[in-house]
């Protein structure tokens, strides 16, 4: 044997268009992007290649991807329309119907009703404003100003309806805006109204109020409340006063406006930085449902002042100012007139909206429950609005367009299910380094991209956000907080203009890099505080540090390339790096082994993270591998240094070659791939892996880990993990066993190839995304057992129809997956115990009788056919949660358990488990799908007799050695300790079957 301790770098690769499998293939690519399926938020692009291999054949390939925004499609009659922003004119009125919620306006803004919106479930909210108010929080009384008047509409642009004035005893006009994914009610003055102290009021305690009723509420709706955090506009007004309400029916929400002012251009802009807030209340007055939106007079009356005023003499002006207050807020109904004849309008172009001063109420359509899936590229070309629980996936791609403001704003509780070389990446259209390559992208990506690429809004949600294993690269904002605490960990942001930006909130970032931008640390609104409770960051190559409203605390963290030399925050084990401090292997330029002594001063839950990673870098290999070679761990973890530290990866490989020899993965070794492919196995070539439970083999892509999208170290199009080679006859084995393989979003592989793999056998693996394809001609004869693994947004296609060979599938979780399974006639397949959770699986005839003992999720899922006898259905609405190992464990109480087609200990899976608390399977039926090792306290395999060995290598059935099982006559008592496998109990290393 021999071990690789020095190696070369190797010359650039050039990145190519699409790379086909086979050998000697034309490839013919169709460019045209087709919808193949739309929804509320979403339209789903496909196009597809074809090649013809050596053979003769046809190969197609699928690539697609799922642009993402708020209401672009609608439906009716049971099929899906793209959307659009026009409000049509009819006999009664207008009408807004091409997008999911519909909006009718009545001819006379002074009716019962006059404005209806329903939402996309069907709910209705009609009603329209009343008038204007004063109210003073110091006295508790209220006054009207203005109130609703007979108004005739118009048709001001296609997605837009004026009233103009619309308010008697001041001049208003009323808009409404209709857009895909919202609608907006503007009430615009353009008169000063009188001030306050006309009326014993303060302009200091007083709110300026647009008061509206509705004749029809949704009977079904909610109410979710906020307690403003600007401050206090007074000492005598309490918080009441100053919260904000939010009214919730169906997928629509009407949040928080604001106000702002209009030039004579019809331009809006902000009447202050922060923006003047518009807060809502809801109340039953006098049998009416009332809408109380209220602006600080003080914060408005600048801009008010510098409106016209209206003469005393001017018409209804008596009427206003005669009104009287009234304790708190007992409005009354004015007198609404009957429904009139009065038709719409066209307006002319030279009729403008004068200028005035703004007080809107917006109402948002919102997704609920969104998930980014694995394996998947995401397109956000607008605003996309997400309530309930948004789950972002390890290896799905979000990138953004450069225009139209493009954002994503999560309302709710956010779940990060990602993982060491598994994130969730998010960055520019025109980036090609990660998932899908997207129509007209020019693959340089220049500037910034998605405005507030996303935002994690709390304002009216009391709970923190902790989100983890993520990048950022070319955005403007790139990630933004509104309110409350939040916890950031293992972060990357590259070529980010403001990476983190705060309102009102305070945020805990640990183990962070922070490469090339502007401002790193920025608040939202001037004069709102943040703070940054920074440790173990990486600070590089920026103009600011942060902007002066953020409170900034540092430790263990190195800060270098800062224009403005900002040292004046708190700190602990801080040092300020000169150019030349860190180390740049491949596509990694910030590996640094300080000298300086780190902080542990800092969450045990980091400490044990940090000691799984590393500030090291990898070792480069090339050539040919054609003598028997073990790779094992070489680069340091263990230990806590400044700054950020990688997850490790220990070699990094591009169509390394194994011929005429087995290449060994051992004991947790990482291999980062780039290029066309990572490993590819010639003539004799084997490949064997055995990690450890809880040091899995890695086999993933590098810039899975390292930040750079330098064009040497990309990976191509159809990019493969493993392969296999033409080049001679002999057959090719792999065995992998407790290892990970890991695709980011794109068209890439497992294992491109595979009718010269004889034995594939894959053993307590764990795969993420990519293509894996055991279907070529020439495979007969060949063995592939999947027995316990995890199947991540895999797309499997498994036979051709007419070779014949072994396939053994037992115990394993395809989870949101693509299967095929083509088995010849004669066939010797066996499917059983899996378990199919949000799964597609098509097949042939030859299948019917192969399959038993599986389990379904009821939901978006295709069972294999015929439904056999054994086969459990699950219903429950919640089926994972996480645990130590991972986030694949069992819920109590589902029928997975317990229920399949063998005992655990012939299964070999007695010192498994499927359960959180770490309870082994032991004697009972096997639980259908994935299991983990049982662990214990220390996350360590069980090893109840303590000699060093864990139970499942001493045992695997569980029943000793005098009660040995045929096969098994090697295995000892995991419960006794008298007999030592070895003296050397540090290192494990498999023998690969030759």
């Amino acid at each position: 044997m021999k071990k690789y301790s020095f190696f070369k770098m190797i010359c650039c690769l050039v990145l190519s268009a699409f790379t086909v499998f086979a050998e000697n293939t034309e490839s013919v690519l169709q460019n045209t992007p087709t919808v193949v399926e739309r929804g509320m938020q979403y339209r789903v692009w496909q196009t597809i290649s074809s090649s013809i291999d050596s053979a003769g054949r046809i190969n197609y390939s699928t690539n697609s991807f799922t642009e993402l925004c708020s209401g672009i499609c609608y439906e009716e009659d049971g099929s899906w329309y793209d959307s659009s922003e026009e409000i049509e004119l009819y006999s009664d009125g207008a009408i807004a119907r091409k997008a999911p919620h519909k909006v009718i306006f009545s001819s006379n803004l002074n009716e019962e009703g006059a404005i209806e919106l329903i939402s996309p479930e069907g709910l209705c909210l009609k009603g329209g404003p009343l008038g204007l108010a004063y109210y003073d929080t110091a006295k508790q009384q209220s006054v009207w100003i203005a109130y609703i008047q007979d108004c005739q509409g118009e048709l001001y642009s296609t997605n837009q309806v004026l009233y103009r004035n619309a308010m008697a005893g001041l001049n208003c006009t009323v808009r409404y805006i209709y857009k895909l994914n919202s609608f907006e009610q503007d009430v615009i003055l353009h008169e000063a109204p009188p001030a306050p102290e006309e009326y014993g009021f303060s302009s200091e305690t007083t709110f300026l109020e647009v008061i509206s009723d509705f004749q029809e509420i949704p009977e079904v709706f909610s109410i979710k409340y906020c307690d403003s955090v600007q401050g206090m506009a007074s000492v005598n007004e309490t918080a009441s006063d100053r919260s904000d309400e939010q009214l919730e029916f169906g997928s629509m929400r009407m949040i928080q406006g604001k106000a702002f002012s209009l030039d004579q251009n019809n331009s809006s802009s902000d009447l202050s930085n922060p923006d003047v807030p518009v807060n809502k209340s809801f109340q039953l007055a006098e049998g009416q449902n009332i809408l109380i939106e209220g602006v600080e007079y003080s914060a408005v009356c600048s801009h008010l002042e510098s409106l016209p005023v209206r003469s005393e003499e001017s018409e209804n002006m008596d009427i206003v100012l005669g009104g009287k207050p009234v304790d708190n807020r007992k409005y009354f109904a004015l007198p609404k007139k009957k429904k009139t004849e009065q038709p719409f309008i066209l307006a002319s172009s030279k009729e403008n909206i004068p200028p005035g001063v703004v007080i809107d109420y917006l109402t948002v359509l919102t997704s609920s429950n969104m998930v980014f899936r694995s394996g998947r590229t995401y397109y956000v070309t607008g605003e996309v609005i997400l309530s309930g629980t948004t789950v972002l996936e390890g290896g799905a791609v979000i990138k953004y367009n450069a225009g139209n403001a493009p954002e994503i704003i999560v309302t709710g509780p956010v779940v990060t299910r990602t993982g060491p070389g598994n994130p969730v990446m998010l960055t520019a259209k025109d980036d090609d380094s990660v998932g899908e390559i997207l129509p007209n992208s020019t693959g340089e990506p220049n500037g910034y991209y998605g405005f507030n690429a996303l935002t994690i809004d709390y304002t009216y949600f009391p709970d923190n956000a902790q989100m983890s294993y993520m990048r950022f690269s070319y955005l403007k904002n790139a990630l933004s907080y509104i309110d409350r605490y939040h916890l950031l960990k293992h972060v990357q942001f590259v070529n980010c203009e403001k990476p983190i930006n705060l309102s009102r909130t305070s945020v805990d970032i640990q183990n962070g890099l922070f490469y090339d931008s502007y401002t790193i640390f920025n608040s939202l609104n001037e004069n709102v505080q943040g703070t940054i409770h920074g440790v173990n960051l990486t600070l590089d190559d920026a103009f600011l540090l942060r902007d002066e409203n953020i409170s900034l605390n540092l430790t263990n963290t190195l800060v270098s390339k800062i224009s403005n030399d900002d040292r004046d925050f708190n700190s602990v084990q801080t040092f300020f790096a000169s150019e030349g401090s860190y180390t740049s292997v491949g596509a990694g330029s910030h590996y640094s082994e300080n000298s300086s002594s780190a902080s542990s001063d800092i969450p045990d839950t980091l400490i044990k993270e940090l000691r799984r990673k590393t500030t090291q870098p990898p070792r480069i290999l090339t050539g040919v591998i054609d003598e028997d070679t073990i790779l094992e761990p070489i680069v340091k973890r263990n230990s806590i240094e400044l700054g950020y530290h990688y997850d490790p990866i220990d070699y990094i490989v591009s169509d390394i070659v194994v011929s005429n020899a087995t290449l060994t993965l051992t004991n947790g070794v990482v291999l980062g791939v780039y290029g066309n492919t990572g490993i590819k196995l010639q003539s004799g070539g084997k490949l064997f892996s055995g990690g450890r439970p809880e040091r899995l083999n890695k086999i993933i892509r590098l810039h899975a880990v390292q930040e750079r999208s330098d064009i040497d170290w990309v990976n191509e199009p159809n990019f493969s993990l493993l392969s296999e080679d033409s080049i001679g006859n002999s057959t090719l084995s792999i065995d992998l066993n407790f290892t990970l393989l890991s695709q980011i979003a794109g068209n890439g592989a497992i294992l491109s190839g595979g009718s010269k793999i004889n034995r594939f056998l894959l053993n307590n693996c764990q795969l993420y995304g990519g293509l894996l394809t055991l279907n070529q001609s020439g495979s007969s004869g060949s063995l592939f057992c999947f027995t316990n693994n995890l199947f991540d947004h895999m797309k499997l296609t498994l036979g051709n129809s007419s070779d014949v060979f072994t396939a053994r599938l037992y115990n394993n979780t395809f989870y949101g997956s693509t299967n095929v399974f083509l088995p010849a006639s004669e066939n010797n397949w066996i499917i059983c115990d899996n378990y199919f959770h949000e799964v597609s699986n098509s097949q042939n005839s030859s299948l019917n009788n192969q399959h038993d003992y599986n389990g379904y999720y009821a939901e978006n899922t295709i069972r294999l056919t015929p439904h056999a006898s054994h086969d459990q259905v699950v219903t429950n609405s919640v089926v994972f949660e996480s645990g130590a190992l991972g986030d694949f464990y069992y819920e109590s109480g589902i029928p997975l358990i317990n229920n399949g087609s063998r005992t655990a200990a012939i299964a070999g899976l007695y010192h498994y488990t499927t359960q959180c608390n770490n309870v082994k399977e032991a004697g009972t039926q096997v639980d259908i799908g994935f299991h983990y090792i049982a662990v214990d306290e220390n996350m360590l395999p069980c090893d109840f007799d303590g000699d060093g060995y864990p139970d499942y290598i001493e045992d695997t059935a569980g029943i000793g050695l005098l009660n040995s099982r045929s096969g098994d006559s090697g295995e000892r008592n995991w419960q006794k300790s008298n007999i030592r496998l070895s003296e050397d109990s540090s290192l494990l290393i498999y023998t690969p079957l030759k």
